[in-house]
């Protein structure tokens, strides 16, 4: 794999050799409970608490620390395709194969509203810094932003040619960017839903954006198999990650923005991690043989996959990156 600037004749950075799941992870539990395949996981914003969501129609909610099961959210009443907590971890909402967006209370486990407003699968949710808006990303092609109390469509955001799989809000929350099936990305601006940028350059569909934590840049993850770092206020593109030949399914930033952690989709569910320093661009480790990433823990310290013998069930694992700050000076 390398990384390459915008300018593409630098010269490109090689990566380091990789390390296997048993020198980086370590099992911490098993979680069962679904009945049928999990599709969604999220992470809760303090690192405590995991919700996951499952071809069986239904949440559920875990503790970290034990494993334990400790809610069944139902509601749903199709397979639950997307998870996103709110920010100060009080409410979840979901996306559903029945064109559905939904948000439970969690403290009671009530379903605060479920409506029907995408017209295709809803593939991503997000909510807004504040937790005053929801935003979601369907097969419909459009993004809807929705008021979080009442469940009242605010507005429509269309533009996007392909199916959009990928949504997510600037920390500022002053802008959305959504990533699609027609090989872009696009940021909004939330208050009036005007399109600020198109950002072409990938030759797959977006998978997943992710804004780094400042919100000066958007990483955007491809099925081309490259990850493109932009700087969000010109859509320059500054970096790109190349080299690998899985799709790009998910990304994290560290909330100190020094990280960004990528999984590479490989067929069957056999994925690939890679640790990206972002002052340099380098990777300090690649972790193989992992199946099919998940969710990452808020600070990249845990992250769940999918068992391989059943994967109704999860898996969490510890992940060691106690070294990687003293590699590549």
């Amino acid at each position: 794999m390398t990384a390459s600037p915008g300018d593409e004749e630098t010269n490109p950075i090689f990566l380091p050799g990789s390390t296997t799941p048993s020198s980086r992870l370590t099992l911490q539990h098993t979680l069962q409970g679904h009945t049928s395949v999990v599709m969604s996981a999220a992470w809760s914003p303090d690192g405590l608490r995991l919700a996951s969501g499952s071809h069986d129609e239904t949440v559920r909610v875990w503790e970290v620390s034990s494993g334990r099961l400790l809610q069944t959210l139902e509601g749903p009443t199709d397979w639950v395709i997307s998870l996103a907590w709110s920010s100060d971890g009080l409410r979840l909402t979901c996306g559903s194969a029945k064109n559905t967006v939904g948000v439970w209370e969690i403290s009671s486990g009530r379903l605060l509203w479920r409506v029907v407003g995408h017209t295709g699968w809803v593939t991503s949710v997000a909510w807004s810094p504040d937790g005053l808006w929801l935003a979601s990303g369907s097969y419909d092609h459009t993004i809807r932003i929705w008021e979080a109390d009442s469940g009242r469509l605010a507005r429509t955001l269309e533009g996007h040619t392909g199916q959009v799989e990928s949504v997510a809000w600037s920390p500022n929350g002053k802008w959305l960017a959504s990533g699609a099936n027609d090989h872009t990305v696009r940021i909004w601006e939330t208050s009036s839903g005007r399109l600020l940028h198109t950002l072409a350059g990938h030759r797959g569909r977006i998978k997943s954006v992710a804004w780094s934590p400042d919100g000066l840049r958007l990483a955007s993850g491809s099925g081309d198999t490259t990850v493109h770092i932009w700087e969000t206020s010109s859509g320059r593109v500054l970096q790109r990650l190349e080299g690998a030949t899985g799709q790009v399914y998910r990304m994290a930033w560290s909330p100190d923005g020094r990280w960004l952690v990528c999984s590479y989709h490989y067929g069957d569910f056999n994925s690939e991690i890679s640790i990206w320093r972002t002052d340099i661009w380098e990777s300090v480790a690649v972790i193989t043989g992992v199946y099919d990433v998940m969710a990452w823990h808020p600070h990249l310290t845990q992250l769940t996959t999918i068992a391989q013998r059943r994967p109704e069930d999860l898996l969490l694992w510890q992940m060691d990156r106690s070294d990687l700050f003293f590699l590549h000076p």
